[in-house]
């Protein structure tokens, strides 16, 4: 029994992850669960767009990696959009097909966003499963608990575990080809190439899961080479080619103008659209504009700083510094690079916004870390023979978890006691809420019937379409969505405001001079609010 525990507690734990999160999974009236989060501004794209590849992988099989078949079913003339590679959005559409088939929604919508959700869901349990297990198996199954349990309580990880988002999923993988590639080989003997191939086969997975895995050849080959373990030169050589012959066998799409196509790809982690960031009270842009700075260098330093538990930062860097110290040539030192690489490109070269979403990729592994810290904490506590200190230690540890069970369903607005919370962190001029996920089923069941409503900002096209499409309880209730286009003297009646303070930050200091006729907030902070737009002069600063 003794050799299943690790396996067995790896599973209790993943296990209680998932439920956590499916127990609030829906985005709008589509599932009778704990209120979820709203329907945020990415993830129909996604969830659509999975359940095509789903489709023509069902169709096509196999022929779908013949050039006929990519023709067919990844040409100009299709539905298919390359702008995420494909497999993290099948994961999401597999998964609506599992959900949709033992769990049919009421609505009767081609896609439903909730039966989306699941793979992200499925997605976060393996990464608990993975951590837990993986530490506990190298000799230390108090630290693969912690590391498990630490994931747990990091509401920015678990918030994106409820929404149809690739962060999730790319995360998984992401911490699988680091810790496979720690993994290659043992006490500093030449690692074997089967091992090195299968590293190979994981980063190109997590690159065609999402951009943030280009960052892996980064991570893995600089570990390798600084290190000069197995052979350093060598076993980058096998983990490249491999990666890179996966990446483009398993993506067709490639194959129809191959130069073009990778250019396109690789072309997203610098030529993007321009998304403002509100960081310390003032307005950026990523990248820069002619008339908006470009976010600072720090930002994401400082977001990872401030958006994990305070506690769980404290052992963490007591993991990081003996990795540092004794442990960077073994499989922990992996772990730092695969931390230190996209916090370091973000803090570069690469554009960053939207809070911590874009090197979410790190929190899996920083846990694996906070789990080290936690069991050094531990020995020594033993060693001092100290039971009031192992206690003191243990309730310390599990106080962390307040954030994940007062935020739901507003985790992505978290953050820690070092800037005093949501509301500390709001009066520092940090981001209230960024995707919009504040307007949750109750919200919208606040809203008369019947009602017109303006909504601000629209930052998409698509999104008050998909709002209502993808919302039974904005059906049912027969809500019209209009944008608002900051015009007070014309839009009179209801106007929905999302506090995402980088677009019109005017519009928000609006917002408290009224009244409100519904609001979601998290420790007093406006994430949401619908106000009574009467044409009343007011005051603008700066847009």
């Amino acid at each position: 029994m003794q050799k299943f525990r690790p396996i067995l507690t790896a599973l209790a734990i993943s296990l209680v992850g998932f439920t956590l999160v499916l127990s609030r999974i829906d985005c709008g009236g589509t599932y009778d669960t704990l209120e979820g989060p709203g329907l945020t501004l990415d993830e129909v794209y996604n969830v659509e767009q999975g359940v095509y590849l789903t489709i023509v992988a069902r169709e096509f099989g196999w022929n779908l990696f013949t050039f006929s078949g990519a023709q067919q079913a990844f040409g100009d003339k299709t539905a298919y959009n390359p702008d995420h590679p494909p497999i993290g959005r099948l994961c999401l559409g597999l998964a609506h097909k599992l959900a949709t088939h033992f769990f049919p929604p009421e609505s009767d919508t081609p896609v439903t966003i909730a039966a989306g959700r699941v793979g992200s869901a499925i997605a976060f349990a393996a990464t608990l499963f993975l951590i837990t297990l993986f530490v506990a198996r190298e000799g230390n199954l108090v630290g693969g608990v912690a590391a498990g349990l630490a994931l747990l309580m990091m509401p920015r990880v678990l918030g994106h575990a409820h929404l149809g988002s690739l962060e999730t999923t790319v995360g998984f993988f992401y911490t699988a080809a680091i810790l496979a590639a720690g993994r290659t080989a043992d006490k500093g003997h030449r690692s074997k190439t089967g091992r090195l191939v299968l590293v190979g086969v994981l980063v190109a997975i997590a690159m065609l899961t999402k951009i943030q895995g280009i960052f892996l050849p980064a991570a893995i080959v600089g570990w390798m080479l600084l290190t000069r373990k197995f052979g350093g030169v060598r076993s980058s050589f096998v983990v490249a080619i491999t990666a890179g012959v996966f990446f483009v066998a398993l993506w067709p799409w490639l194959w129809l103008d191959p130069i073009g196509h990778v250019g396109d790809y690789l072309g997203r982690t610098t030529e993007r659209q321009t998304v403002y960031n509100y960081y310390f009270g003032d307005r950026y842009a990523a990248p820069a504009t002619d008339d908006v700075p470009g976010t600072p260098w720090h930002y994401a330093i400082v977001m990872f700083l401030v958006t994990v538990p305070a506690g769980l930062h404290v052992l963490g860097f007591a993991g990081a510094f003996r990795v540092l110290k004794e442990q960077l040539g073994e499989w922990q030192g992996a772990v730092l690079f695969g931390i230190a690489v996209p916090l370091a490109a973000f803090s570069t070269v690469a554009p960053v916004y939207d809070g911590a979403r874009l090197f979410l990729v790190v929190y899996p592994l920083w846990a694996i870390l906070v789990g080290t810290g936690f069991s050094l904490a531990l020995d020594y506590a033993k060693k001092k023979q100290s039971t009031l200190l192992r206690s003191g230690l243990m309730f310390a540890f599990a106080l962390q978890s307040i954030g994940t069970l007062t935020t739901a369903p507003f985790y992505l607005s978290y953050y820690n006691i070092a800037v005093g919370g949501t509301a500390g962190a709001d009066k520092l001029g940090l981001e209230r809420s960024y995707w919009g996920e504040a307007t949750t089923k109750s919200f919208w069941e606040k809203v008369p019937e019947g009602s017109a409503v303006y909504v601000a900002p629209v930052l998409d096209n698509y999104r008050l379409e998909s709002l209502k499409k993808y919302s039974p309880v904005i059906q049912q209730r027969n809500i019209t969505l209009e944008p608002f286009y900051y015009d007070l003297k014309k839009q009179h009646g209801l106007v929905l405001i999302l506090h995402r303070r980088a677009e019109a930050d005017w519009l928000h200091d609006y917002a408290a001079t009224k009244e409100p006729v519904v609001q979601a907030a998290l420790q007093g902070v406006p994430l949401a609010t619908i106000v009574e737009n009467d044409g009343t002069p007011f005051e603008r600063r700066g847009e």
